[in-house]
């Protein structure tokens, strides 16, 4: 039997068993690589819960601290990274409550303030009108030389508004 011949029995042993070693190094390359995976899953795994602790614990600090916009923001990026969290949506459901009632707290103020202000103005308008009566009976009062009755209307002018450039 030559070296070459395909009917060498020795060849054939050569070629099984390099066969055989071939399949073993495939499984043992195919089962490091399944370990790999697994072991760069449990890594992500950690490090996911890591991330999921931190922000949770962060998301409790602002919501303890008053800052409720950023407390949100934590809480529905928890929701989004673990949608079943035990305690995120409660803290969710909080928050806009709060808001809401913050909210409707500022639209109570605002109405206050606009009235106050439309009050403001109409105290204005009045004062404004009762100095331009009493001015005006003053200088009438004036022309008719009724000078004691004059310095009593200007006096009432004087004190609605007494950095008017006329009084």
């Amino acid at each position: 039997w030559g070296v070459g011949d395909s009917s060498n029995p020795f060849r054939k042993i050569a070629e099984a068993e390099q066969r055989r070693l071939d399949e073993e190094k495939e499984h043992l390359v195919r089962e490091a690589n399944e370990k790999a995976l697994a072991e760069q899953k449990r890594l992500e795994e950690e490090e996911k819960q890591k991330e999921v602790e931190t922000l949770y614990e962060e998301a409790k600090k602002r919501y303890r601290e008053g800052d409720l916009a950023e407390a949100l923001l934590k809480f529905e990026k928890l929701v989004v990274l673990v949608p079943d969290h035990p305690y995120a949506g409660r803290y969710l459901e909080r928050i806009r409550e709060k808001q809401k009632e913050g909210e409707e707290e500022r639209n109570a103020k605002i109405a206050e303030e606009k009235a106050q202000e439309e009050a403001a103005q109409k105290a204005g308008a009045e004062r404004k009108q009762k100095f331009t009566i009493h001015f005006a009976e003053g200088k009438s009062f004036l022309n008719e030389k009724k000078f004691t009755y004059a310095v009593g209307s200007f006096r009432a002018a004087l004190l609605l508004d007494p950095v008017h450039p006329e009084a």
